[in-house]
């Protein structure tokens, strides 16, 4: 990820954990700065910051991670992923 970037990724986890354990949660709509820490990435680097959550939509599980550059673009990092967000739409498998 470039200096100034944000990374968002959304996984699928198995139909049979929606709304169980970790994915009680329902899907965000929005994070907050306050959120990322350093701490939730999996390996520390030096401006960045991470958040991750699990939550179920439509009866499927998912894990929402996103990874912002921290410093001066922050805020606008954010504004990117939440502008994302707002067009995460999930629908009911069909199988």
């Amino acid at each position: 990820m470039p200096d100034g970037g944000a990374l968002l990724v959304v996984t699928e986890f198995d139909h049979k954990s929606a709304s169980k354990g970790l994915f009680d949660a329902g899907q965000p709509k929005a994070l907050e700065e306050r959120e990322f820490s350093s701490r939730a990435m999996q390996r520390t680097i030096a401006g960045r910051a991470g958040v991750q959550r699990f939550f179920s939509a439509s009866g499927r599980a998912f894990c929402l991670y996103c990874v912002i550059a921290t410093g001066t673009g922050a805020r606008r990092n954010l504004q990117h992923i939440n502008d994302a967000l707002t067009t995460l739409h999930i629908h009911t498998e069909r199988g």
